[in-house]
């Protein structure tokens, strides 16, 4: 009985810590009206000590990543992440431009991971940003430097398992 009081004691003090930390945080896309609000996914119910925050309407987009110039670039309507990335001074070489999204202002990612099939996947480029996004461009992974790493690896091994072998059948005389 003790055990599991001790447990739900550790379990309170987990969800208070929780709680402290934030956890529930929601992003909404609210409509423009309250009509349109009324059975929406942002129709939310706010229940005892909810605070709703709405920050003010940035006029900038962020670039961050493997660019030329991680900066903030000024928005202007119908701005393009191919035209944000080029005020920036363009992508670097380590630059993964396949794996690149955005992080809109609502908190919502958006890539083009799972969209589109072979060839028809459509161009993160081509996407338009709104106020406030940000746009990353990851670093190439380096799977091709790792394989190296484990052949290299285990090429060391077989040649110490060799080099020992030989040495043991000289000093033995086998």
């Amino acid at each position: 009985m003790h055990v599991d009081l001790a447990i739900q004691k550790a379990k309170l003090g987990n969800l208070k810590q929780l709680y402290k930390e934030g956890f529930g945080r929601i992003a909404l896309d609210i409509p423009d009206s309250v009509e349109a609000l009324a059975g929406s996914s942002s129709d939310i119910r706010l229940e005892r000590d909810d605070l709703v925050y709405v920050p003010k309407m940035p006029t900038y987009v962020l670039v961050s990543g493997e660019v030329s110039s991680q900066n903030v670039v000024l928005y202007k309507e119908g701005l393009t992440v191919r035209q944000a990335i080029a005020e920036s001074g363009w992508i670097l070489d380590e630059a993964d431009l396949a794996h690149a999204y955005i992080i809109r202002v609502s908190g919502k990612l958006d890539s083009t991971e799972g969209k589109g099939f072979l060839f028809f996947r459509p161009n993160i480029l081509n996407y338009r940003l709104e106020p406030g996004d940000t746009v990353y461009v990851p670093t190439k992974s380096s799977k091709l430097s790792m394989t190296w790493a484990y052949l290299s690896d285990g090429f060391e091994i077989v040649g110490t398992i060799l080099t020992t072998a030989l040495t043991a059948k000289t000093l033995l005389g086998l």
